[in-house]
This record gives structure tokens, sequence and C-alpha cells, in this order.
């Protein structure tokens, strides 16, 4: 009687068990009718959710599908409680995960099957397309966009004009007009995605408004309730802060520390990031960015060649007391300009798209580190009514005073230049060198130490090579070959080298395709991570959503 009381109890157990599967697959197809379930590029378990004939994209964990459920729980009579919303959380990031579907989701600007797209963070959810010679609001039908809580609406003016831009650009007081150059094609290639960015630094002493340039700048292109970040103290803060702001700003920078420099740089050029998912596991998630970094400061924040070679200084003079103008008074006008100015840049934006193959090939084999952002620049400058090569003079001639940042501010550099100016060239071993430079370092009182003079001949060899290309810049060249005994360098002075600048000529005006653009933007950059061998996007969007 036990045996079969028993038996009994484990088939009422195992019917109850069934009953409950089929009543969660039934609540999953009941929710799968308005919701399309997906990983993204880190993947993270997340939902595509139809809403009023348009799309919004959540992470699963979040508290706005959470609000989803509950309305979701209600209409459907299924009973609410805390447990029933958790319930079907699980659920749905287990089949998010099993449906091995795959998108790579972007914060505010995105690169995607030959378009540029800027997120309005519109309640709709509507977008901006951008094409050679074309811009429009569309709502898309597949998953792109990821939001935060930070971020704020972006609205255009479709009056906007080259008049309500200058007007804009005149409200900051650049001390000459190539810096005012510069910021304002640096503005239009905030919206071009998957290209490595520069980062604009503004300098300039109390009183010059270099806050205010930051702010406004942002109110146009990534508009946000966080208008200043706080400078991150390690690498997991600046992971978070990329992950959260596609135009980051930092205020009164007085100083980056060399792990800083080296993180912006890969910040603006897509290199990756690796981040532990849990404090209690050892998977790594690999961030990747293509971030618009802006920082102010006094004076330049940081001095290391490779830092200084992704960057733009700008500089800000002080307001005089005559044109200075209430906060507020100088806040409102911009906020009425933005909208227009923002209409004005995707005019010009869409324009540039369509010359960017001919602006390329002229610069070809003339171009500097950051290559796109020269290309991007003079294209849009061109559109702004610039002459021809306007921009790149003024970005070469930028980038000069950043070699003389660089040739002055190192140890090293002056001390090699101390050591050739009686002499036109100088030849010997790595150890030599080293002797003959920590001598001159000694005299000038120059400690020996990490920030100081290299303590060390290998550590002194590192410090040279990263500084060759700057010093031939400064006209001193150094070549070195590898001998039995060691490295032996030779030092020898030559004539400045100015940067390379090409022929003026004509530049087709015409509206040529575009065609190239996507060899010269990579749609796998900016945020995309480790995508994982799993996954896949799929082949089209109905396919993805069946």
């Amino acid at each position: 009687m036990k045996d079969k009381k028993k038996a009994k109890d484990e088939t009422s157990t195992e019917r109850r068990q069934r009953e409950k599967r089929e009543k969660e697959e039934k609540e999953l197809e009941i929710l799968k009718t308005k919701c399309s379930f997906f990983v993204d590029q880190f993947n993270t378990p997340c939902v595509a959710i139809n809403v009023d004939g348009h799309l919004e994209i959540y992470q699963i964990k979040s508290k706005m599908y959470s609000h989803y459920l509950t309305n979701f729980i209600i209409e459907n009579k299924l009973g609410i409680s805390k447990q029933k919303i958790e319930k079907l959380k699980i659920i749905s990031e287990a089949y998010a995960i099993k449906n091995k579907v795959q998108y790579s989701l972007y914060n505010r600007c995105a690169y995607y099957d030959g378009a540029y797209y800027l997120d309005l963070c519109s309640k709709d959810w509507s977008v901006i397309k951008i094409t050679p010679g074309k811009w429009e609001k569309v709502n898309l039908s597949f998953p792109l966009f990821r939001r935060y809580n930070h971020m704020k609406e972006l609205v255009i003016n479709d009056k906007g004009t080259k008049e309500d831009f200058d007007k804009f650009m005149k409200l900051h007081n650049f001390s000459n007009d190539n810096q005012r150059l510069l910021t304002a094609c640096y503005l239009g290639t905030c919206l071009i995605s998957g290209i490595p960015h520069i980062i604009l630094i503004v300098v300039g002493q109390q009183g010059s408004a270099k806050s205010s340039l930051q702010t406004d700048i942002r109110k146009i292109v990534d508009n946000s309730e966080i208008n200043k970040l706080k400078l991150p103290v390690n690498q997991n803060e600046f992971t978070q802060q990329l992950q959260h702001h596609y135009l980051p700003l930092y205020d009164n920078v007085r100083w980056l520390q060399d792990w800083q420099q080296d993180d912006f740089c890969r910040a603006v050029t897509g290199e990756g990031f690796s981040k532990r998912e849990l404090f209690s596991d050892d998977n790594d998630v690999i961030y990747k960015y293509m971030r618009c970094p802006i920082m102010n400061g006094i004076n330049t924040p940081g001095t290391r060649a490779d830092f200084l070679d992704r960057s733009v200084i700008i500089t800000l003079e002080r307001i005089s007391e005559e044109k200075r103008r209430p906060q507020k008074e100088v806040d409102e006008e911009v906020d009425l300009l933005a909208p227009k100015v923002l209409k004005y840049l995707l005019d010009t934006v869409s324009k540039s798209l369509t010359n960017f193959d001919a602006v390329s090939k002229e610069l070809k084999g003339k171009l500097p580190r950051m290559a796109d952002f020269c290309i991007h620049g003079e294209s849009m400058s061109r559109n702004l009514g610039h002459k021809p090569l306007e921009f790149y003079d003024a970005y070469m001639e930028n980038i000069r005073e950043q070699n003389t940042i660089v040739i002055e501010n190192n140890i090293v550099s002056d001390l090699i230049r101390k050591l050739m100016a009686e002499k036109d060239t100088w030849k010997g071993m790595t150890s030599v060198l080293y002797k003959e430079l920590k001598k001159l370092a000694e005299e000038s009182d120059i400690k020996v130490g990490k920030n100081n003079f290299p303590g060390a001949p290998n550590a002194l060899s590192r410090r040279v090579n990263e500084l060759k290309y700057n010093l031939l810049k400064a006209g001193i060249e150094i070549t070195s070959k590898e001998e039995h005994s060691g490295t032996e360098y030779t030092i020898k002075k030559i004539s400045p080298q100015p940067p390379p600048s090409p022929q003026n000529s004509k530049i087709n005006n015409e509206n040529s395709k575009s065609g190239d653009i996507s060899t010269a933007v990579n749609d796998n950059s900016g945020d995309n991570g480790d995508n994982g061998d799993d996954f896949k996007e799929p082949a089209s969007v109905e396919e993805a959503f069946k």
C-alpha cells in the first residue's frame, strides 16, 4: 500500500511540474507576440518591445522591463506578484541566450549597413539616418541603440541655417580663426560613428568659458543631464563612463597619469578594455569604444606623444568685462540655437559624405595619424564654405604646436637637444648614451626616477624610441641598429621637417557616390565588443523577429 501511494504521489508531482511548464510556455508565447529577445555584443540578454508601432530596447534585467512585465501581467490577468515578474525575467533571459540572435547596440551614434545613425532619444524612439547627400528621420525595425537615464532628447529645428551656426560659434572666444574652424569640423565629425575621433582639449586662463564650450557642444550632439564627469581613478570606472557616455566631458583637468593618457588613446581609437563580469567569477567582457571625449584645463593635461597625436588643442581667450554676459542669458541663447545648429550640421555632414572619396584621394600619402578625422574634417570644411586645404593646414599647424609641447615638456628630449647643441652627429651604444645624458641630467639637478630621468639604459631606450618621430620634426634624426654588444644609436642634426602639404588642386564638387566610405569606416568598430563565436547577427530583420 505504501509503495502504491508513493507511486501515486510521484505521478501527481510530475503532473504538477508538467502543468507548471506548460503554463510558463504559454506565458512566454503570449509575451513573444509583443517582444523579441536577443543578446547584445557583450552577450547581455535584451528585449525589443513593440510599442505603438516602434521598437523600444531594454536590457532584460532593467527596471524598464520590470515595469513592462507588470503591465503585461495585469493586462493578461496572470496574477501579479514580485515572484511572477522575476520568473518571467529569468525565462526571458534564458530564451534570449537560447535564441542565438545577436545585435550590436550603440550609444547615441552608430554606423550600420552603409549609413550613419543618430539616436534622438525621443519618446517614439525615432532616429536620424544619414547617407551621402541626404538625412531623414526614421523609426527602425531592428535593435540598434541602447539608452541610459542621463540621456536627453535632441531636438531639430528645420529652419536652422549657416547664420545660426556662425552665431553659435561666435559665442565662444577662440584665440584665432583656425581654432574656430577646427572646433566647427570637430562638431560635425562627432556625428560620424565608427571612426577614430580626436580628443578635444580646451585650454585657457580663468574666465575664458572653457566649461561652457564643452557643455554647449554636448547640448548639440549628446544632450545629457550630466554635463561633467569626474576623472576616473581606475580603468573599471573609466570603462563604465565610456559605456554610458558617447561624448564624455571632463572639467578642470590638471594632469593625467600615464595610464589615463593611454586609456584615453584607446577610448578614441577602438582598442579593447577588459572588465570582469562579476567579482565572483573570472569571466572577462571585452568593451570597445570610439568615443569623443572633451577635457579642459588651464594647461594641456598630458604631454605624452601618443596622447597628443590623437588630440586637438583649442585655446580660448579670457572674456573681457565689457563682453561678459550672465550665464543664464547665454544658456538660454544656446538652448534656442542648439536645434538649429544640429539641423545645419546634419545638412553639412550629409553633403560632405558625397565628396569624401575625392578628398581622400587628394590627401592620399599626406595624412597624419588621425587620418579619418583629417579627411572628414577637410570635407566638412569645404561644405562650411572654407577654401580647399584650409582645414588641413589648420590641423597640421595644430599638430606642429603639439610636437613643440612634447619636445619642451619631456626630460629625455630636452637632454638630447642639449647633447646635440654643439655637434652635428653623435654615435654610440645605449649604455654610452645613458651615461652622457645622465651626466647632463645631474648638471641640471634632474633626479633619476620613474617620472624623471630613466633609471636604467633599457628604460632610456624605450623613451628614446617613443620620441624619434617628434625629434625628427624638430630637426634631430635618431636611427638605431642592433649589434652583438647591444643597440647602437646614431643621432644627427637635420633641417626641421614641416608637415606634408598636398598640391592645391580642384576638387570635383559634383555629388559623387561615396561607395568606398565603408572601407574607411569599419561597422564592427565603435561599441562592438567580443561578439562570441556561437552568436551571429541574423541575415534579415524578418528572420530575427519571426
